[in-house]
């Protein structure tokens, strides 16, 4: 069926057309991979980008990190901030390419792709302080583009949504990219990896994207998927902006035995969550 009414091909070719994240966050994750990295690292990398320099002193002389002195330099930033929340800072600029006000087929409005990706990014950077098995930073980048192969595949799901829902119900128990796979000819998530792929971004967040929803496959990069998999349900629970695929969302079985979260501590990251995300899309909309 997905051979006959949809070109895969045209879809890829398509989506690489998109406008994509500029070079320095693929240059920032390389960066954020090698331990031995210094902060002079990361201001070369952050300098090379007028406009990224410039956003982050903005925010650091924002009402909420006003300090006695005005902060001028990028390493005075990354001293105040703290790498972690300056990589945060670069990622949510860089992610102005979700940021469309609807995504057809998937039923995201109010600019929903993109709040949802920012709810999935928070959760996936806090399980991954709680568990310290691999860098926040990583983990934040991973969750935020883990779903932008839908920026391109929702018109595409728009046109067949119905026979995707019909297919989800006739095989109870199946995931919605499976549907997407059989329908349309590939998911989202693939269809993410190829376009992440394309950006230059590192192997491991390629494959976390990929097999966000089966992170079991994820190979070397499983640790990082099963990060963003469970973030992906935390953010599907905060309720609000959920596409209409995650109506089928399910949690790998597996999943807690490499993320160590009890059922206390994943309503509390849910809550977390909503909390944070309020807050980061209130301090965007004051600018």
């Amino acid at each position: 069926m997905a051979s006959q009414r949809f070109d895969v091909d045209q879809i890829v070719k398509q989506a690489k057309q998109l406008p994509s994240p500029p070079l320095v966050l693929a240059r920032l994750m390389s960066l954020m991979n090698q331990p031995n990295r210094s902060r002079a690292d990361l201001v070369r990398v952050i300098e090379v980008d007028a406009a990224f320099t410039a956003e982050i002193l903005r925010v650091v002389n924002s009402a909420a990190y006003r300090r006695a002195r005005r902060i001028r330099s990028v390493g005075d930033a990354i001293a105040l901030l703290g790498e972690a929340e300056l990589v945060r800072i670069v990622v949510r600029r860089a992610s102005a390419v979700l940021s469309l006000p609807e995504v057809p087929g998937y039923g995201l409005e109010d600019f929903g792709l993109w709040r949802n990706s920012l709810r999935i990014a928070l959760a996936a950077d806090a399980i991954a302080w709680q568990t310290g098995a691999l860098p926040s930073a990583v983990a934040y980048t991973a969750g935020l583009i883990c779903d932008v192969g839908k920026l391109a595949l929702g018109a595409y799901l728009a046109e067949a949504v119905d026979e995707v829902m019909d297919w989800q119900l006739a095989n109870p128990g199946s995931q919605w990219v499976e549907a997407e796979r059989a329908v349309l000819g590939l998911d989202h998530a693939e269809l993410g990896a190829l376009m992440v792929e394309d950006w230059g971004l590192p192997e491991e967040i390629v494959e976390a994207v990929r097999y966000h929803h089966r992170p079991r496959h994820a190979g070397d990069a499983s640790m990082l998927a099963y990060h963003v998999h469970v973030a992906d349900a935390v953010a599907s629970m905060v309720g609000g902006v959920q596409g209409i695929d995650g109506l089928w969302y399910s949690l790998d079985p597996y999943w807690s035995e490499l993320i160590d979260l009890g059922a206390n501590q994943f309503d509390s990251l849910v809550d977390d969550v909503r909390g944070m995300s309020e807050a980061v899309e209130q301090q965007l909309k004051a600018g």
